[in-house]
């Protein structure tokens, strides 16, 4: 049996595309997996007035070698691991509560076409 899904791509190195695969419970793991963020994770985020921002989750010591770099440490990650693809999420930072909408992860450096 098959079910369609947005599940990543090895093959292309595409982050998220809409595929038919095996329904086992590993498939469906991996897939998921996938679809939630995680430790290296590329999130764009949506907030309340609509702008979109794209960070990277890395380890405190590669904050400062690229931009939208963001610490697994900070609110904003600590807040973001283990949702998925379309989830608001709540985040309580030092300047007060705000919201978000996760609208891409991927765990690649670029998409290709």
């Amino acid at each position: 049996m098959t079910i369609s899904c947005i599940f990543a791509s090895f093959e292309n190195h595409n982050c998220l595309s809409r595929q038919s695969f095996d329904s086992s419970p590993q498939r469906q793991m991996l897939t998921l997996n996938f679809l939630s963020v995680f430790f290296a994770a590329w999130v764009t985020l949506e907030d309340i007035n609509g702008i979109e921002t794209t960070y990277r989750i890395v380890g405190p010591d590669e904050v400062d070698q690229q931009a939208n770099y963001i610490s697994i440490d900070s609110h904003l990650a600590k807040g973001l691991l283990k949702h998925y693809l379309d989830d608001e999420v709540n985040i309580e930072t030092p300047g007060g509560k705000q919201t978000y909408w996760i609208t891409a992860i991927r765990y690649t450096d670029q998409i290709n076409a």
